[in-house]
């Protein structure tokens, strides 16, 4: 006995301590897991419910581990990830500030970026509700993605979070930076019309000379629908006026569509022509689709609103799921760590800080 202490502990000179040399080299602690096993449950547990990772684990490794364990190895993987974010968004620099301007290269010719919400159920626990089918509150808030790519690329850098505009809107710059804004970039930044994104635009890219915002034609296109249900009476008519004027959007004709809209500028506040017609004179800097398409560039939000399917929702929003708040931030940087290829640099980075 005493020799096979010697080969597998180590007594320290430390009163009640011992080095265990075959833990170390492993990297497995007591109760715990090794660092390639919390990698293999971090990978099921990013793309399944943790119950379906537990049966992954069993089937792919006959291991056997408590769907606890699993969510505890997730969420601690995942809050590493989201404090990395934290701290990069933390150091970017004041956009206005000369030691920023000076370092900012000239950077990439154009850069497209795009952001859009998408809402993810979210459980409170009632502490007042006696039955206890009825203490568990599930309601809905907003998740925003951002994403950007520069012209000519197909690999977009994504990010996301839960949290207030002003981070949003940090990621939004964090994204650009990635794939390479400069002093001398253009940027085209497509949303859904919401006020917050262009407010964003000017705070986090006031440095940048030209960035032109648009709204998704798409958008658009749901006023000016709802405007025909009170001017084209003849619902056979009312799809092909729609069109026409989207079409004069596209080709700059901004003043025929008003035109139209006009005789509804005074209507009562129920009225969709009405609110069409404000919704673009309110914009006009906003819908600008001629130059868009004569350079190319896009009119749609349509990247970004397919990124929720494969970013958030395939995720965050499979059948039964529901998340405490303060574990969504932490999901949503595992889930935009593995599309941006960071995945395999993470997990370097984890096997040196443990060895």
């Amino acid at each position: 006995m005493d020799i096979i202490e010697h080969v597998f502990v180590i007594r320290d000179v430390r009163p009640n301590k011992i080095i265990r040399p075959f833990l170390i080299s492993s990297g497995v602690n007591s109760q715990s897991y090794s660092l390639k096993l919390q990698r293999i449950l971090t990978d099921f547990g990013a793309d399944a419910s943790f119950a379906n990772a537990a049966k992954k684990a069993a089937e792919h490794y006959g291991i056997d581990v408590p769907i606890s364990g699993i969510r505890n190895t997730v969420l601690k993987h995942a809050n590493e990830m989201l404090v990395k974010n934290t701290s990069e968004l933390n150091n970017m620099r004041d956009v206005y500030s000369p030691i920023h301007r000076k370092a900012l290269t000239s950077g990439v010719k154009q850069i497209i970026t795009q952001t859009d919400g998408s809402m993810v159920p979210i459980v409170t626990h009632s502490s007042t509700a006696k039955d206890n089918r009825k203490k568990k509150i599930r309601s809905y808030q907003e998740a925003r993605l951002c994403l950007s790519y520069a012209e000519g690329s197909v690999t977009p850098v994504y990010a996301a979070t839960m949290s207030d505009v002003n981070t949003t809107g940090k990621y939004m710059r964090q994204t650009a930076l990635s794939v390479g804004l400069g002093n001398n970039t253009k940027v085209h930044a497509v949303g859904d019309g919401a006020q917050w994104i262009k407010n964003q635009l000017d705070d986090k890219f006031g440095d940048i000379s030209t960035v032109n915002y648009l709204i998704d034609l798409f958008h658009m296109g749901e006023y000016i629908s709802d405007a025909s249900t009170v001017i084209i009476t003849d619902e056979n008519k009312r799809l092909k006026w729609v069109k026409r004027q989207l079409n004069l959007l596209k080709r700059g004709q901004i003043n025929k569509v008003l035109t139209t809209l006009e005789p509804f500028k005074n209507a009562p506040e129920d009225n969709p022509a009405m609110h069409c017609y404000r919704y673009i004179t309110n914009r006009l800097t906003q819908l600008d689709y001629k130059s868009a398409i004569e350079q190319e560039l896009p009119i749609g939000s349509g990247l970004v609103e397919g990124g929720h399917r494969y970013v958030i929702q395939a995720r965050m929003k499979i059948s039964g799921a529901a998340w405490v708040a303060e574990n969504v931030n932490p999901m949503l940087a595992l889930r935009t760590n593995r599309i941006n290829g960071q995945w395999d640099g993470y997990w370097d980075k984890s096997k040196n800080q443990q060895i």
